[in-house]
């Protein structure tokens, strides 16, 4: 197994003028460039008494500067790049865990880098005073870093917990580069345009070092945005991309408002990672593209690729994170026990990419099984052909009142919906269940749809208990800084909305709904309208002795899944009325079923 330093080493050696990086408008930099970038490094660090184990923070604007930094820190030390758009307490806070001996600034750093720094009494490392020699001298690294050295640390996204610091060595990076390279079948020949952040996994291993390893090239532009990246694409003649399924969403809705833009590009594949890919995106991607879509499942203490679609004509699956590419992967049950093919159960992987263990975490907290398979915290099953399909995280299945919910499902479902362009189900806390269900959705432009008509799309298609209590329509769904959702900030954003519903009954059918949706519910004060019968903490029980109650006072047949689906005043009152009307109809219809024709149609009239 190799490191990162001996890979720039021998590329030096091999094809020192080679461009292996650029980042589209003035600079790039050579293999044999890069080294150089590092030899000299080694000098700085050396006069700071900077050693193999230390740690510097990196607080480069995001490109091909950022990527330099990385590859020469990682030849001398342990790199950690971090968020350039991060806030305060949150670069704060991850220096405090990181401990650094500096920060590794340039032009563009954020004003908040060097407060951060300021605070914590860190010093500077400008990447503009590294002074690279051009003649007259040999660039070496010394010591070389071993395999076992660990190069990088990353924080994992945190999007169900805090944020855990996660240590790669040298092994595990070129192990998983390799891994990717061998997977999409990376030639010399091949540009990689690059649009995922370099603080990041995805962005670092996929888009940076597998190109290396694989002798290709790299385009990596600060802020490069959807018409930049289609002037790249065909300028640069790129052969593929990576990205995760909302950078996808963005690029085809430029697509939209300017078709033709991609015509006469030179991709061969797009590959897309890090979150879940619905099937109509895969679909319109490959139609609009005209090239294979790969979808790939990573994350960080995975050195991220864990499974990949193959590229044709191979089989891909669309829905699938494809075949194990790389560490061993494998299902197993709440014990630890392998499940057999289509049963659902969570995803553990093992082999040379997987990270030696978090930091500053107990033994008990490392997720390790017996046997050293590693705990990724991701539900999934295994088809018949060795094809892994995702459910969601572990931790963010809903129990409601006893009912296992996966959100991801849901999710999934949502999104089959035409006017749905994005959708995020999460956990709300309910007084009798436990949690509830309830979800967040983003409209395609030019569509319309309510929570009324979403929900009764959902009982359509899914169990009642897998049905949100509420579904509400927003602008925009919180995400990551590169484009996972954030389900766990979902409550607390729109809890406002979750409340919403004040407004006072209009007439007596709605008053009387609101005063059983009162009395049904222990503690229930006062009802609006468009109070949802389960927001506000009613439960299946009690939705029967409500709908029991209603069917007595309009004697009517009210079974309770009325109330699943129309589950406010407002929506219930004008459903009643429907039910009535087809009752009074059936009633009349068997009443008159011996009188003449003429006689029915004159007293319907009358009606």
């Amino acid at each position: 197994m190799s490191t990162i330093c001996q890979v720039l080493r021998e590329d030096r050696i091999s094809n020192p003028s080679f461009i292996f990086l650029e980042d589209g408008v003035q600079r790039s930099f050579s293999r044999s460039e890069i080294f150089l970038f590092a030899s000299a490094l080694g000098e700085v660090l050396e006069a700071k008494e900077i050693r193999r184990e230390d740690r510097i923070a990196i607080l480069l604007p995001d490109g091909a500067r950022l990527c330099v930094a990385f590859l020469g820190l990682s030849c001398h030390c342990i790199a950690a790049p971090l968020n350039p758009a991060a806030s305060l307490p949150d670069l704060l806070s991850w220096l405090e865990d990181l401990e650094p001996r500096a920060i590794m600034v340039g032009e563009g750093s954020p004003p908040v880098a060097l407060e951060a720094a300021e605070k914590i009494g860190l010093p500077l490392i400008h990447f503009e005073d590294i002074a690279v020699p051009i003649h007259g001298t040999t660039p070496s690294i010394h010591p070389e870093p071993r395999p076992e050295d660990v190069a990088l640390i990353l924080h994992t996204s945190g999007t169900t917990a805090k944020a855990k610091m996660v240590p790669l060595t040298h092994g595990n990076l070129i192990r998983s580069a390799s891994n990717i390279a061998d997977a999409l079948k990376l030639r010399p020949e091949d540009l990689c345009l690059n649009v995922m952040p370099m603080f990041h996994i995805h962005g670092i291993v996929a888009c940076l070092l597998a190109p290396l390893v694989s002798g290709g090239r790299v385009l990596v532009s600060e802020g490069i945005d959807a018409t930049r990246f289609f002037g790249f694409l065909k300028a640069r003649k790129a052969t593929w991309y990576s990205a995760v399924p909302t950078r996808h969403n963005n690029l085809l809705d430029h697509l939209k408002a300017y078709p033709g833009l991609q015509e006469g590009h030179h991709l061969r594949f797009i590959r897309s990672s890090s979150s879940a890919l619905p099937v109509a995106l895969f679909d319109s991607l490959e139609s609009a593209f005209g090239v294979p879509v790969i979808e790939a499942y990573g994350m960080t203490e995975a050195a991220h690729q864990m499974c990949s679609n193959p590229l044709p004509p191979a089989v891909r699956k669309p829905g699938s994170v494809g075949l194990p590419m790389g560490p061993e992967v494998s299902v197993v049950d709440s014990q630890g026990k392998e499940v057999v093919s289509g049963e659902v159960g969570e995803v553990v992987i093992r082999g040379d990419n997987v990270t030696p263990g978090y930091l500053n975490l107990p033994e008990e907290r490392q997720e390790r099984l017996e046997g050293g398979w590693f705990r990724t915290g991701d539900l999934g099953h295994m088809d018949n052909d060795g094809y892994l399909f995702l459910h969601g995280r572990v931790k963010e299945i809903v129990n409601r009142g006893g009912e296992k919910v996966s959100p991801a499902e849901v999710d999934a479902c949502l999104l089959r919906h035409e006017a749905v362009a994005e959708a995020a189900c999460f956990a709300v806390p309910h007084p009798s269940l436990g949690e509830d269900l309830a979800a967040a959705v983003v409209l395609h432009k030019g569509f319309d749809a309510d929570e009324t008509t979403l929900r009764t799309y959902l009982f359509d298609r899914l169990s009642h208990y897998k049905i949100p209590s509420r579904i509400l329509v927003i602008d925009s769904i919180p995400k990551s800084s590169i484009g996972k959702v954030q389900r766990r900030q979902l409550a607390n954003r729109l809890e406002h909305m979750l409340q919403a519903g004040s407004e006072k009954p209009t007439d007596e059918a709605e008053r009387f709904l609101a005063e059983v949706f009162r009395d049904a519910i222990s503690g229930c004060m006062d009802v609006g309208r468009a109070a949802n019968f389960f927001g506000l903490g009613g439960d299946s029980l009690q939705a029967i002795r409500a709908a029991q109650r209603i069917g007595t006072r309009y004697d009517i047949e009210l079974p309770a899944h009325e109330v699943f689906r129309h589950p406010t005043p407002q929506t219930l009152a004008t459903r009643i009325s429907v039910l009535r009307k087809e009752a009074l109809m059936k009633s009349l219809e068997k009443r008159l079923a011996n009188l003449p024709q003429e006689q029915i149609e004159a007293l319907l009239k009358n009606i």
